[in-house]
């Protein structure tokens, strides 16, 4: 399944949690992600998380109650026949999941574990499902919005989950300092002032100990509001020259197992790169390699873009064009990147 931006992602000078940390850890990703707005591609974990959590978005609603209690007590989502349906459906559309028995049992799996995990916050009242909130600070200066999958109130907390499908949980840096978990927690403290906050992630593939809960002080997340002052700054003046300065392929390797620096590249040493245990392409960073897509425009302006063999399956609309270019890959393991004539030698950043 292609990630296809639209016009709210790409120019768009709003934070989100995942556009702090893609800042952080590799300028480049940020500027081809968030401003140029290339396409990548999902990998099957990633694919089959999402379908999880469309399901547990579903189950979610109070009318549903029924086929919750149906999955439990048969253990199996596909106790409910039309939800077997829908996954297949999804993956019809993906371009890495496979039609096969691994596939609907790893989704059973993860929706399972999240249905088992105080599903419907028992002894709390659940104040939304897919909560959508932004937040205009003006001192410190920041614009940040994002999504709760669930927002509740319980023991006078206000109560954030969100649901993962990675196979492995946080650990070193990103346990301990999680922009994600710092975000929404900020977040709830500013939109209910009233109540502490705390954030549990659900981890769908780790039942034996799905929540790892996250809370701050107010002081800690004062600390961070001057983070994400320092961040909105950078984000709203990004030029080329800012996308070239601090590439993960030149940070130290982590020695604390969180995903960071030249671990974010990718092992690939080439386009195509095949693991010989698996017979699959090595994982890499979307924006490592060259490639060609299309940008979808209208009036002038990019809404969306999508990969070159996925022509067939895009029509224009009214008032759109469709204009193919190509991305260069990254300057950080690409030999030559045409982009970098934008800047003179002197502008051009040491690393």
């Amino acid at each position: 399944m292609a990630i296809t931006y639209n016009q709210s992602d790409i120019g768009d000078n709003t934070l989100r949690s995942t556009k702090a940390k893609t800042l952080e850890s590799c300028s480049f990703l940020y500027w081809t992600q968030f401003v140029v707005g290339i396409p990548h591609i999902q990998n099957s974990g990633a694919e089959g998380g999402t379908i999880a959590h469309n399901l547990l978005e579903l189950l979610a609603k109070e009318e549903n109650r029924s086929i919750y209690d149906l999955i439990l007590k048969n253990d199996s989502i596909y106790a409910h026949k039309p939800i077997k349906k829908l996954v297949l459906r999804y993956i019809s559309k993906s371009q890495t999941l496979k039609n096969n028995t691994e596939t609907l049992d790893k989704v059973d799996f993860m929706v399972k574990t999240g249905l088992r995990t105080d599903f419907f916050i028992e002894g709390g009242q659940i104040i939304s499902n897919e909560y959508k909130f932004q937040i205009n600070n003006k001192n410190p200066y920041y614009k940040l919005k994002g999504f709760f999958d669930k927002v509740a109130i319980k023991d006078d907390y206000t109560l954030i989950r969100d649901f993962k499908g990675s196979r492995l949980q946080f650990a070193g840096k990103d346990r301990e300092t999680n922009i994600q978990a710092l975000c929404y927690t900020l977040a709830a403290r500013k939109l209910w002032p009233e109540r502490k906050a705390r954030l549990e992630f659900v981890f769908l593939l780790h039942p034996e100990n799905a929540i790892m809960p996250c809370e701050f002080t107010d002081e800690v997340l004062g600390g961070f509001e001057q983070y994400l002052e320092a961040q909105q700054k950078r984000i709203d003046n990004f030029t080329y020259r800012d996308a070239t300065s601090d590439f993960a392929a030149y940070k130290p390797i982590a020695t604390d197992d969180s995903f960071s620096g030249p671990l974010q590249c990718g092992y690939g040493k080439f386009p195509g790169h095949i693991k010989k245990s698996t017979g699959e392409p090595y994982w890499i960073c979307s924006s490592k390699w060259p490639f060609f897509y299309y940008a979808v425009k209208k009036e002038g302006k990019i809404i969306r873009t999508f990969f070159e063999n996925e022509l067939n399956r895009n029509t224009p609309k009214e008032g759109e064009i469709f204009e193919k270019l190509e991305h260069k890959g990254c300057p950080a393991h690409c030999k030559s990147n045409p982009l970098d004539d934008l800047i003179s030698a002197k502008e051009k950043p040491k690393i």
